[in-house]
């Protein structure tokens, strides 16, 4: 009788109203996580009392099958890219020097900007002994876009070291989204 009673106070414990609604909560997040996770991608500003949370998306230049660089719709010029190119071959040789100077400087502001944002994620507190850029880049490529983390590797690696025009006009295009998104993720976080 007595482990009757006690089996019958331990389900009316477990079935009262807020252990089933913590399980009902889990059931429902743990089947439809995709469907949240997909919601969540969406969201792209949240308020609350203590302040409010942006999200900014990042949005990478791609390439088509012959390496040449599509810009994302509402950015750059309407021209074909054959149009684009006849209009560089006629520009100065100097050109080349501004892509590679612009380049360098994109680079920097890039490499101050993983600074800030490295300080204020607070990795600096944990992590004392990172100092090169690489290593801060790799401990924070879970707290930036996926792509944006691709294209901070691939702006950043100066192994070729006679690239092609082509190459040059890539990799400054990335630079300078690379530059606008962390700007917006130094200054919201």
């Amino acid at each position: 009788m007595e482990i009757a009673n006690l089996i019958l106070e331990y389900l009316r414990v477990i079935l009262s109203w807020p252990p089933l609604v913590i399980a009902s909560l889990i059931y429902f997040l743990v089947s439809q996580r995709q469907s949240i996770a997909l919601l969540m991608a969406r969201i792209r500003r949240l308020n609350f009392p203590g302040g409010e949370l942006n999200t900014e998306p990042y949005e990478t230049p791609s390439e088509n099958k012959n390496g040449e660089t599509i810009l994302p719709p509402g950015k750059g010029t309407s021209a074909s890219s054959g149009e684009i190119k006849s209009e560089l071959s006629k520009i100065d040789p100097e050109f080349t020097y501004f892509l590679t100077s612009s380049l360098e400087a994109n680079r920097h502001i890039i490499s101050k900007l993983v600074d800030v944002l490295w300080g204020k994620l607070g990795f600096e507190l944990f992590n004392p002994g990172v100092k090169t850029l690489n290593e801060k880049m790799n401990l924070i490529k879970d707290k930036i876009d996926k792509n944006a983390y691709r294209d901070l590797l691939s702006v950043t690696n100066k192994s070729d070291s006679h690239p092609t025009r082509q190459d040059l006009i890539n990799i400054y295009i990335k630079s300078k989204y690379l530059v606008d998104y962390l700007r917006g993720l130094a200054t919201r976080h």
